[in-house]
């Protein structure tokens, strides 16, 4: 049986379709979610298996460095 691990940040609004393209470039990697929208930014959820707890902190890194800041963890 697999453990599924969500991660919470906030990230700019009109970054989150970039987000969905590099997530969806990675097969079976983690499914997204946005769970709140703000005026500017929205609340992401990442749905992903225990198992790909490396690849998604060294996608959200990747990530952060396109953007040039920090996302806001939960």
């Amino acid at each position: 049986m697999t453990e599924d691990c969500r991660l919470y940040f906030w990230m700019p609004r009109n970054e989150v379709a970039f987000l969905q393209a590099i997530v969806d470039s990675h097969e079976h990697l983690a499914r997204i979610r946005t769970e709140r929208n703000e005026s500017d930014r929205a609340l992401i959820v990442l749905m992903y298996d225990a198992s790909q707890q490396t690849e998604i902190h060294e996608m959200s890194q990747g990530f952060e460095a396109s953007l040039g800041q920090k996302l806001d963890f939960v």
